[in-house]
């Protein structure tokens, strides 16, 4: 049996990837609870999850960036909790192992062309799934992880 690996993106419209047994599955964390992040992570357990490192953004609101730094302790706690290997991963480093192409314009700016970049590239990675912009950064942390 190898090891199980896990990728994830905490923002609020996030998802988690999974790699256990050489299958790969993916969920969306908007659409679970906290226990409900706990209980699918605990069942994964032992596992090494990759997490995106990341924090607010000068563009975002106090409310906009608290609910993001609450979401991104919730998943991290998730993974503590569930007796998981953690480590951080920060958005550049796992772009650059991965050779995706820097697109201009700074923070806040493109999102839409980096999105539909990293779709892209989770689809050619893992062209048997269904990529959704929710699930392709998580895909792409797993690829990261599963190269380590």
């Amino acid at each position: 049996m190898s090891e199980t690996i896990i990728g994830i993106d905490p923002g609020k419209s996030g998802g988690v990837a999974v790699l256990q047994d050489g299958v790969v599955s993916t969920f969306c964390l908007a659409q679970l609870t906290d226990q409900d992040l706990f209980r699918e992570l605990a069942q994964l357990e032992p596992a090494t999850v990759y997490l995106e490192k990341v924090g607010p953004t000068p563009q975002m609101g106090v409310t906009s960036a608290f609910t993001f730094g609450g979401n991104y302790r919730a998943v991290r706690m998730a993974c503590v909790a569930a007796g998981l290997r953690l480590i951080d991963v920060t958005p550049q480093r796992w772009q650059s192992v991965l050779r995706l192409k820097k697109i201009a314009g700074g923070i806040g700016k493109n999102d839409t062309a980096k999105k539909n970049r990293n779709k892209a590239k989770a689809q050619e990675l893992y062209p048997q799934l269904k990529i959704t912009h929710a699930i392709a950064d998580a895909l792409l942390i797993l690829e990261f992880g599963r190269m380590q």
